[in-house]
Order: C-alpha cells, then structure tokens, then sequence
C-alpha cells in the first residue's frame, strides 16, 4: 500500500451537518480522485455497503462538497460517475 498524505480541509471537520461517515467518505473520494472507482470499490474501501456509501455520498452533495456527474461512454450510455470535490469557507 502507498503511503500519502491526503489534505483535508479544516472545514469539513468542523461542519457540524455532517456526519463522521459523510467526513471520511470524503475523505476516501479525495484518495481516490484520479482514479475510476465504481460505487461498490468505493463502498469497500469505507468498510461499508454501497447503500451506506451513497447515503455519505448525497449528504456531502446535499451540503455542497461534492458533485456527482454519470459520465457518458462511447455508445452513450452512462457507465462512470465523475466526483468534484469542494473546498468550502464558513
């Protein structure tokens, strides 16, 4: 396993709507940024189900730290999903 440090902004910790699996998906969505991982890779590397991982996902969507975009493939059907990530201010 590689060993890197991840910046994480000051104010995810600090934002008190989100929950502490919401804070570490984001942090695993910020290893993982460059890579094409699907929802179940994902899920696993938090330690949870994909249900888990998509509930995290959309209450970091719901408070705009990240933006989740279905990405089309050559035949134009959606296949990978694109995360944005956001560095918020308070």
């Amino acid at each position: 396993m590689k060993r890197e440090i991840i910046p994480i902004p000051s104010f995810l910790v600090r934002d008190k709507h989100l929950s502490v699996g919401a804070k570490f998906t984001y942090v695993v969505l910020a290893y993982y940024i460059n890579e094409d991982k699907t929802a179940n890779e994902l899920a696993a590397a938090l330690g949870v189900g994909v249900d888990t991982f998509r509930k995290y996902r959309k209450e970091l969507e719901d408070n705009g730290w990240v933006i989740v975009s279905k990405q089309q493939n050559a035949n134009g059907k959606f296949g990978s999903v694109k995360h944005e990530l956001f560095i918020k201010e308070y």
